[in-house]
């Protein structure tokens, strides 16, 4: 009967070690969860940041081309309001014995084309005048032999004695 006692005794011993066992394996996998879950969060935070930075570059860029859009318009305006200014001025009163509403006539300013035509003409002018002025020899340095075999080209190659090896 003792024995008996004594085996159910380490039975149920063994029952508890065997349950504190499956209990701390469960807890090592939770905290693992865990620690996987707050690493995914890490992760997930990080890509929000860099989502919230391109969102910010893309803003500053949008704002910066209306910005350049603005200036553009008001530098087009101005541009417009002047032109407007310059034909306000180009009509005065002249004063004199025959005073009269005048408008100045605005200087005529040179063409690209005739610009063009101008350099062209210059251009053919002074291949005109190179041609119709002889050219001088260009003085020629006299030729030097050379002394001995060791400077003709190629006098390495000719030797027989070369190619026989």
């Amino acid at each position: 009967m003792k024995f008996l006692l004594t085996l159910s005794i380490v039975l149920l011993a063994l029952t508890f070690l065997a349950g504190n066992i499956s209990q701390a394996h469960v807890s090592a996998l939770q905290a693992q969860a865990s620690i996987d879950a707050s690493r995914a969060t890490q992760i997930s935070s990080v890509g929000n940041v860099v989502a919230i930075a391109a969102i910010a570059v893309l803003a500053l860029l949008v704002v910066a081309l209306g910005v350049m859009v603005a200036f553009l318009l008001a530098r087009q305006q101005k541009d417009a309001k002047s032109q407007e200014q310059k034909s306000d001025d180009e009509q005065r009163w002249v004063s004199g014995p025959n005073a009269h509403w005048q408008q100045r006539v605005p200087q005529p300013r040179p063409a690209l084309e005739s610009t063009i035509q101008t350099l062209l003409l210059m251009q053919l002018m002074q291949q005109q005048q190179q041609m119709s002025q002889p050219r001088i020899a260009q003085p020629q340095l006299p030729r030097r032999e050379p002394r001995d075999e060791d400077e003709k080209p190629f006098a390495l190659l000719e030797q027989d004695d070369l190619w026989d090896a």
